[in-house]
């Protein structure tokens, strides 16, 4: 185990502005802040602000993860790190040598890498300018690029100087790049073959690569299911290829099984615990329609007579002559007989309209605010 303390790091000087700007940082994850962006001017100094910063956590014991896109900013943030006094671990595929999984800062490099199937050339074309104007290298295909074009791009994503390709149908099949390590589906497919297809480019195995990530912007996996499931493949010409297990997902949790964890955002089962993370959703019992009532012996019944029934009808309908809604409207004048139905479950006849309305006595009065109560809480959910 290597030990470091604030004796072995190297005297770093922090410029004014430098030493504002983590105290400004500190004061807002103070404040609840989780997520900040730091943008500053190219030579101000930014891995040596986050140097300091992890500088910092490491004092106060904590652990931190340093991530990086590239293999050079790795390296930097390594050696400015050194000269505070700490020895990070970096987790890269090919730097196998410098992982110390112990240590208590950690320089992690990030599979950019990535391959996008769009929908039509336009589509594809967007998401590259996108990508270029947020800094990404992206690049573009389709069946109208020549083929020396075609060689040389998929060249630059193998090497790392493209992180992402777009294509129309190119990459779909014949397209062996074991490196890539992540998938983004922004076209939707009927064809279970077809969305199996090209998720399958990222599942080739390569050295440092322990998992891929497929962003599934069309919803695929609603339709087809998770791409680890078992499929019955057929020879049949007039038989599709069918997945059972999704199949039994659907009939159980409807055409959408699949939500995202709370916790990891990994993609779960609904109603089920996240097979990623462990997290469970918190199932929550259903509001109680409570009604005043009166404790009988078992096995009989007080009894509703005519009489009865037509009393509380006169005493409704006293109710709502009287009675205004929150919103100060009186209530219409079919409201008596719909309460009415929903004691008794049944219409009354006409004439009893002819009764006079009567006040409501303290029974028909809290039931009436049992009703008004569970109504504001079915509102409420």
């Amino acid at each position: 185990m290597d030990i470091y303390s604030a004796s072995n790091a190297k005297s770093i000087t922090l410029r004014d502005y430098q030493t504002d700007l983590i105290g400004r940082i500190e004061a807002s994850v103070a404040s609840g802040v989780r997520r900040i962006i730091i943008v500053a001017p190219t030579g101000s100094g930014k891995t040596i602000i986050g140097s300091e910063i992890v500088n910092r956590a490491v004092a106060a014991y904590k652990t931190v993860l340093f991530v990086a896109h590239r293999n050079e900013l790795l390296s930097q943030a390594k050696d400015k790190l050194s000269k505070f006094g700490i020895a990070a671990s970096v987790i890269k595929a090919g730097r196998d040598r410098e992982y110390r999984p112990m240590a208590t800062v950690q320089v992690a490099g990030i599979r950019c890498r990535t391959v996008a199937f769009a929908v039509d050339v336009k589509h594809s074309v967007h998401i590259v300018d996108q990508m270029q104007r947020s800094g990404i290298k992206a690049e573009h295909l389709d069946a109208n690029t020549p083929q020396h074009d075609r060689i040389a791009t998929l060249e630059r994503l193998a090497t790392g100087e493209t992180e992402v390709i777009s294509n129309v149908g190119i990459l779909t099949e014949g397209f062996d790049l074991p490196d890539i390590g992540c998938i983004a589906l922004v076209r939707p497919t009927r064809s279970l073959g077809l969305f199996r297809q090209m998720i399958g480019r990222g599942l080739r195995p390569a050295e440092g690569k322990t998992d891929v990530i497929v962003l599934d912007h069309a919803g695929g996996v609603h339709r087809h299911g998770r791409p680890d499931d078992p499929v019955e493949w057929t020879l049949e010409t007039d038989r599709k290829a069918i997945n059972r297990v999704q199949e039994a997902r659907i009939a159980k949790a409807g055409k959408d099984p699949f939500c995202e964890c709370n916790a990891c955002g990994h993609l779960r089962m609904r109603g089920m615990a996240c097979d990623n993370c462990g997290w469970s959703p918190r199932v929550y019992g259903r509001d109680v329609d409570i009604a005043d009532g009166e404790l009988v012996e078992l096995g009989k019944s007080p009894g509703v007579t005519i009489n009865d029934k037509i009393i509380f009808y006169t005493e409704l309908r006293g109710f709502q002559k009287t009675a205004r809604r929150r919103d100060g409207t009186p209530y219409s004048t079919g409201w008596a007989a719909h309460k009415f139905k929903e004691k008794y479950h049944q219409w009354l006849p006409r004439e009893w309209n002819a009764q006079p309305v009567c006040e409501p006595s303290s029974a028909t009065a809290r039931w009436i605010k049992s009703r008004q109560i569970a109504w504001a809480k079915r509102q409420a959910s």
